[in-house]
């Protein structure tokens, strides 16, 4: 082949190697800066008010009950995230956590907040009575306004054999509805919440999981003064409700997009679980909780959605390095390519 046929190709190539090198180059830059940016703190999302445990549906304050005492969230009047979930993608979800855990620094996943756990740990979402989770729940239209609140209770913890004050051992958590913008963990997925503080007890004659829980006086730190807050005694107007439904989750939620709620299928693990006071370990405690039904959720402001069983295992959240690991090799390859086609060709005399 002589040099006039050869030089075009020759071209041609080392145009595309080197356009490759570039392009690959920025995306290596852009996934470093992906990976670092996921591990800085949460933005600081909202508290936009107390949760009010309520009487079903939205009655009077309800301070204390057992493990199958069906309560109603009650938020504040007018109550919305950001924006709604047919044009922004704001859905609503639950949580549970411990008091410890500062509200405001969740993440969550299709299957409520992360990493999903029971005991000292424990990280769940919340429950109808007949056991679904209430996830990813869609707005009103336009609005964003918070809407199809369906009723909870603790039952779950104590269905299908399971030890409920194993799985939430005795302590103060907090529960609450968040705003959250899409289900992908992040540092500004979390939008506004609405939280509350219950205190559990374990309590052997309650059925079926053998606890009991009043409603706790909740503290609230602003930047200038801290703030003790005593339970709730106001009866705010609820938001329609119906049902919505991970001990196994099944998730419903009212659908005006294509998107849909999920659910998790619990694994069985091994846990310890500490009561104040005492350090008593227990063994064969499930992870994650799960699904006994679901109902769907339906009112005024948006459609309707089915659930669906999510995989078994927990799905993987957080952020990953293998895009700056496949990037750099692109680079590498796309870069020694436009070195090697760069050199001029020699050509060597005869002898």
């Amino acid at each position: 082949m002589n040099a006039s046929s050869t030089g075009p190709h020759r071209w041609a190539v080392r145009l595309v190697a080197r356009t490759g090198t570039v392009l690959s180059a920025v995306m290596l830059l852009l996934s470093i800066i992906g990976v670092g940016g996921g591990s800085s703190a949460s933005a600081a999302a909202t508290n936009a008010g107390p949760l009010v445990v309520a009487v079903p549906p939205g009655g009077a304050p309800l301070n204390s009950g057992g493990s199958a005492t069906e309560f109603s969230p009650v938020l504040p009047l007018g109550a919305a995230c950001s924006g709604d979930s047919a044009t922004g993608g704001y859905r609503v979800t639950s949580y549970m956590v411990p008091a410890s855990v500062d509200p405001s620094t969740l993440t969550f996943d299709g299957d409520g907040p992360i990493p999903g756990d029971v005991g000292v740990n424990l990280r769940q979402p919340l429950f109808s009575p007949s056991g679904g989770a209430f996830l990813n729940v869609n707005t009103a239209i336009s609005t964003g306004v918070v809407t199809n609140l369906t009723t909870f209770s603790f039952a779950r913890f104590g269905s299908d054999g399971l030890n409920g004050a194993e799985l939430v051992p005795p302590g103060t958590y907090n529960i609450g509805l968040a705003c959250i913008h899409g289900t992908r963990p992040g540092p500004d997925q979390l939008d506004r919440y609405w939280n509350a503080q219950l205190t559990f007890a374990a309590e052997a004659t309650d059925v079926p999981a053998g606890l009991t829980w009043r409603v706790a006086a909740e503290t609230v730190t602003t930047t200038s003064t801290t703030t003790t807050l005593p339970p709730a005694r106001t009866t705010l107007a609820p938001a329609t409700s119906t049902t919505a439904p991970r001990v196994t989750p099944t998730t419903t939620g009212p659908t005006t997009t294509s998107s849909s709620t999920s659910s998790t299928t619990p694994s069985a693990s091994t846990s310890t679980s500490t009561s104040p006071g005492s350090s008593t370990s227990s063994t064969a405690v499930v992870s994650v909780l799960a699904p006994v039904g679901v109902q769907p959720a339906s009112g005024s402001g948006s459609g309707s959605s089915s659930g669906s069983t999510a995989p078994s295992t927990l799905p993987s959240t957080g952020t990953t390095i293998w895009p700056v690991l496949v990037w750099g090799l692109v680079l590498l390859v796309f870069g020694r390519m436009a070195l090697l086609i760069g050199r001029p060709i020699r050509v060597r005399r005869p002898k």
